[in-house]
């Protein structure tokens, strides 16, 4: 759901920077999701925003 109304949020706005996206979604997420993207060797400073969003979706479940 977040991560949904995130990009919808960045189709309206245009926001394009990788980066940026990274650091706004996983400081969104809540802190067990963050240790799961990190259990998965991901990083806000170098993965990708496409890496970051679907790992995310997986350990939510």
């Amino acid at each position: 759901e977040y991560l949904a109304e995130l990009n919808d949020l960045y189709n309206t706005i245009g926001l394009v920077d990788e980066r940026e996206k990274v650091h706004k979604l996983w400081s969104g997420l809540n802190r067990k999701i963050q240790k799961g993207l990190w259990h998965e060797k991901l990083n806000p400073e170098i993965s990708s925003y496409d890496d970051v969003s679907q790992a995310a979706e997986l350990v939510e479940i």
